[in-house]
């Protein structure tokens, strides 16, 4: 299964911990859509901009683990599935991925902690800084 991740669980060190079994594939790109900070990273619609993130490839029980981390069950987060289109292994192919949406309405800036883990896996996924900088400016 791929899941793609914006947030937290770009950081590789980190999905080393939590999944070890989880395998990083490729930076994505979604179109119509932009990150927003809720406390917590989030994504929502937006025309005529885009998310940047990071795929990885899981299995189930890194599914089961990343449902309990994203607290599911409490109702902080829920599963959806994006269509993406990539070029993998040579061969444009489009994928369905897991991602978490947040239930939350409200906007608010990450603590610095958290923010540092995003910017690491940032990096990690050789992502633009910018996609990252524009979301804090737009969830004061």
């Amino acid at each position: 299964m791929y899941y793609l991740s914006y947030g937290s669980n770009l950081c590789w060190a980190l999905m080393r911990k939590r999944c070890p079994s989880a395998e990083p594939v490729c930076p994505v790109s979604i179109a119509s859509m932009r990150l927003i900070f809720r406390g917590y990273a989030d994504i929502e619609p937006y025309e005529c901009r885009s998310v940047v993130g990071g795929l990885w490839r899981i299995t189930t029980s890194c599914e089961e683990i990343l449902d309990d981390y994203e607290e599911i069950n409490q109702g902080l987060y829920r599963k959806e599935f994006v269509s993406l289109r990539l070029a993998l292994r040579g061969q444009e192919k489009e994928i369905s991925a897991l991602t978490y949406r947040m239930n939350a309405a409200f906007y608010a800036p990450p603590s610095q902690e958290y923010l540092a883990i995003i910017r690491e896996g940032y990096r990690d996924f050789g992502l633009d800084q910018n996609f990252l900088i524009q979301a804090l400016e737009e969830s004061v």
